[in-house]
């Protein structure tokens, strides 16, 4: 808008053009942000539509996407830093690194949800 009104455009014409830049800058995060939340959505939920969620306190829940809403399936408690979630989209079985296994070593928990 500075150069516009340095180069001699009216004020109000510069306005204007910066009023719909902005709306331009908008709509380029909005329509990012919705192409990353479809991407994601596909990453996050397998064949079965089931989401995986690990938190890095050990707890691990599985839920049910049914008609856009989430039910509990399953949950447990793997081990403390099993916050990563690999899931096999076949077997539906979930893998989670730990980086301390039981023999203090790190190791691949392999965890297998109630159907």
């Amino acid at each position: 808008m500075t150069s516009l009104i340095l180069a001699g455009v009216d004020p109000l014409t510069a306005i204007r053009y910066q009023i719909v830049v902005m709306y331009i800058l908008l709509a380029a995060a909005a329509l990012a942000a919705l192409t990353a939340a479809r991407l994601a959505e596909r990453a996050l939920f397998d064949d079965a539509h089931r989401l995986y969620v690990a938190a890095e306190s050990g707890w691990l829940t599985v839920l049910d996407n049914r008609d856009r809403h989430l039910t509990v399936t399953s949950r447990a408690r793997l081990a403390d830093g099993a916050h990563v979630v690999t899931v096999d989209p076949a077997s539906h079985r979930g893998y989670y690194p730990l980086p301390h296994g039981s023999d203090g070593h790190p190791a691949l928990v392999a965890y297998q949800p109630s159907q």
